[in-house]
């Protein structure tokens, strides 16, 4: 196999440089070279082992390790964005929509979901705390989109207390909880099911608002609020 390379100006190459060069494909590859003005023509001819007519091993294994490294950098991407821990995510259903949800949840009593949306409202009960949120979908790194693209309601149940002041209403939430039913409450007046959920983690994200505290060049001029990444606190 010949691999044709070219240098468009050899006459910046100082002879160290260009002796590590050679050395290089030396190593790898039979070179030959052929000088051409103004350029400089390298043709590179690969052995092969000779039995299977494979690479020799130092290009294989480059390849490999291109291959590793393109993995390895796409698992940190994944797991950078989600703001849920990774045991939960493991233990949640993530491909069921909310309106699959909301029409079946009896179906899928008993299991973890991950929802996202804007608390509407927080109410502190005996020993729990209930959580009213307008739901959105969430997006690339599970932060909640704009209301404007809500599919509904849910109801988050976390034991203990929580500070209406801090989940105060339109702070947005990414939450693992799981499926405990389904509970009819009036809206004005007219009914609406909320999917009940039991929180076992939430994620509570900046204000918007927040995030524009500080002037430029401490903040970007195209930063879009409704995608701040920065965490106040996870509570389980």
């Amino acid at each position: 196999m010949r691999l044709p390379v070219y240098l468009s100006n050899p006459g910046t190459l100082s002879s160290v440089t260009w002796r590590n060069w050679r050395k290089r494909f030396d190593d790898a590859c039979g070179l030959t070279t052929a000088t051409g003005m103004p350029t400089l023509k390298l043709k590179i001819t690969c052995a092969h082992d000779g039995v299977h007519g494979n690479p020799v091993p130092g290009i294989a294994a480059m390849k490999r390790w291109n291959t590793l490294i393109v993995l390895l950098m796409a698992g940190l991407t994944l797991q950078g964005c989600t703001v849920i821990s990774p045991k939960m995510m493991a233990d949640s259903l993530t491909d069921v929509s909310f309106t699959e949800l909301s029409h079946h949840a009896d179906t899928y009593r008993g299991q973890t979901v991950i929802l996202g949306g804007h608390v509407i409202e927080v109410r502190n009960e005996a020993r729990q705390t209930i959580i009213v949120v307008l739901q959105t979908p969430l997006g690339s790194g599970q932060e909640p989109l704009p209301p404007d693209r809500s599919e509904g309601r849910f109801m988050l149940q976390h034991d203990g207390f929580l500070d209406p002041e801090v989940f105060a209403k339109g702070r947005t939430l990414t939450a693992a909880g799981e499926v405990t039913g389904v509970i009819r409450e009036m809206i004005d007046h007219e009914p609406y099911d909320y999917i009940l959920l039991a929180s076992r983690e939430i994620h509570l994200w900046e204000r918007a608002e927040d995030l524009y505290r500080y002037p430029y060049p401490y903040r970007s001029p195209l930063y879009d609020p409704w995608y701040h990444r920065h965490p106040s606190r996870r509570y389980r």
